[in-house]
């Protein structure tokens, strides 16, 4: 997963010592480091990050969103009670 060079540094603990490299894996995920202007869909990306405020660095993507959404509404309709029940035929 293309990660912005930006995010990256976001990401790593001040202080640290830790430099990441374009074009390298970021620790053991499945981040790589690359610039925008070398990927391809930039967009579908880890560009989003959480607010600093949070205090626990994250880099997410547009399809981590939608997975997640899609998670949400999956047992959120699981969960509703049955409103037409159904007959059983002998």
């Amino acid at each position: 997963m293309p990660l912005p060079p930006e995010n990256a540094q976001r990401l790593i603990a001040p202080g640290s010592g830790i430099v990441l490299e374009i074009g390298e894996r970021a620790g053991l995920g499945k981040d790589m480091v690359l610039s925008r202007a070398a990927t391809r869909l930039w967009f579908l990306g880890d560009i989003f990050m959480l607010p600093d405020w949070i205090r626990y660095p994250l880099a997410f993507s547009l399809g981590d969103i939608l997975i997640a959404t899609g998670a949400f509404w999956l047992f959120w309709e699981l969960g509703r009670p049955q409103t037409h029940p159904k007959e059983v035929s002998p």
